[in-house]
């Protein structure tokens, strides 16, 4: 009996071993994501600096200009192939005796 005993608590005490192993990893595996946080917090605000620098950023009116005519250009252009693929459309619902909804 005494045999078994000591085997049991062996048997424990490499249990319990191995939990508390675990446990450390958990924490040092935790310190190093508090230290990876507070670095990415130290580069945000960083970067939020920078970004608060830049707000004064001109535009340039021309630039401006040219992309808000560029937009129009491809909308106009968007919607002139729309109307050619539904008038495909409705000549292919028309030869094939189906509706087509609007």
């Amino acid at each position: 009996a005494n045999f078994k005993e000591t085997k049991t608590r062996l048997d424990q005490a490499k249990q319990s071993a191995q939990g508390l192993r675990k446990d450390r990893a958990v924490v040092l595996d935790s310190l190093a994501v508090r230290k990876e946080v507070a670095e990415l917090e130290g580069r945000l605000s960083a970067l939020h600096a920078a970004a608060e620098k830049e707000s004064g950023a001109k535009v340039d009116e021309a630039e401006l200009g040219s992309v808000e005519r560029q937009c129009v250009e491809v909308h106009r252009e968007w919607k002139r192939r729309r109307k050619m693929c539904m008038e495909m459309v409705f000549a292919f619902s028309e030869r094939a005796d189906t509706k087509v909804p609007t």
